[in-house]
């Protein structure tokens, strides 16, 4: 009989953007383009508000973690 390890299956990968897709959407928001930062926010703030979360189990901490998080990677 095989362990429930052996028939885990794996985790998928999040798909994670290139490095300089960012540096093209940072320096659009630094020209003052929304639609860039609304692209930037919508790519990475499933990650950040999932990763304050798993430390916090707190929905309402946790979103307001990530905002300051998102805010401060921005300045």
């Amino acid at each position: 009989m095989r362990d429930a390890e052996s028939l885990a299956l794996p985790m998928p990968r999040p798909r994670q953007p290139r490095r300089g897709a960012d540096a093209a959407l940072l320096r659009a928001i630094d020209c003052g383009d929304q639609a860039a930062l609304a692209e930037l926010f919508s790519r990475h703030w499933p990650a950040i508000h999932r990763a304050a979360w798993l430390v916090t189990h707190d929905p309402q901490a946790a979103e307001d973690i990530a905002q300051e998080a998102f805010l401060a990677a921005l300045q």
